[in-house]
């Protein structure tokens, strides 16, 4: 699946950026029931200088066109991503956006994409799953069989494997607390590292989840994390698992994406 992206912008820092992630609180719903369509559409920033720093009129993708309305563009290996097989899709304070792929992940200024794959001083391993923006500006990397990083504005990458408590390399889904901790979804437990910590502190099923296989995260609004897994839905109020597979329906299932929507509910 190549990089893709429906047209609309806004001022930022000096720059013109395409604002569909920017909007895609008003469209959860939308991005729940369409996930595939959602995924494409998450994409690039094309970047160009302006001079105007106010925001336009018209600032981002209205919500009652159709998607036959709308003009696309599309990127891929030939335009410089290291595969074109997207997995994650993630955009930095400083609006950059970036690509987890099976290959890498890459960084696009709206010009160029800049590619970090696996070595010494890069990732542990090319195949990206998840991605999340730190609060310092960096972004956290979720991968296949490396564990974490942390990929500064630099591209300095700091590592973080199964020596640093996680009970699986591979990191399916990540997010991010207010106070600056990220949370990482593994094949075998939930963890979190805080902030100046390198040391992680993970949770199972012997602490409230219904499965260990953890695949989607979301921090709510109000700090509560929800929790995806393979046997159903978890939530994470004051550092305690609440498991609400007990619901039954939707809750009971398999999760594989969760939104939240402006009036606080779930999907």
């Amino acid at each position: 699946m190549s990089a893709f992206v429906l047209r609309a912008a806004f001022p930022l820092s000096g720059y013109v950026v395409p604002v569909l992630i920017a909007r895609l609180h008003s469209l959860r719903p939308l991005v729940a029931l369409v996930s595939g369509i959602a995924f494409l559409a998450l994409a690039h920033a094309q970047v160009t200088r302006t001079g105007a720093p106010s925001r336009p009129e018209h600032a981002a993708l209205d919500v009652e066109l159709a998607l036959t309305q709308l003009q696309g563009e599309a990127w891929g290996a030939e335009e410089g991503l290291p595969q074109s097989r997207v997995e994650a899709v993630a955009q930095t304070a400083d609006g950059h956006l970036w690509f987890g792929t099976q290959e890498g992940l890459a960084r696009f200024d709206g010009v160029a994409f800049t590619v970090l794959g696996r070595g010494r001083g890069a990732l542990p391993d090319a195949d990206v799953r998840s991605l999340a923006p730190a609060v310092d500006g960096g972004l956290w990397v979720g991968t296949r069989r490396g564990g974490l990083a942390h990929v500064d504005r630099d591209l300095r990458v700091q590592t973080f494997g199964t020596d640093a408590g996680l009970p699986s390399p591979a990191v399916a889904a990540l997010a991010v607390a207010p106070d600056g901790a990220v949370w990482a979804g593994t094949f075998d437990g939930l963890c979190r590292l805080s902030p100046g910590n390198d040391q992680f502190r993970c949770f199972g099923e012997d602490d409230g989840l219904p499965t260990a296989y953890v695949r989607t995260l979301l921090m709510g609004r109000d700090g509560t994390l929800w929790v995806g897994t393979r046997g159903g839905l978890a939530r994470v109020v004051d550092g305690r698992v609440e498991a609400l597979d007990g619901l039954g329906g939707a809750a009971a299932e398999p999760i594989g994406a969760l939104a939240e929507d402006s009036r606080g509910g779930l999907w």
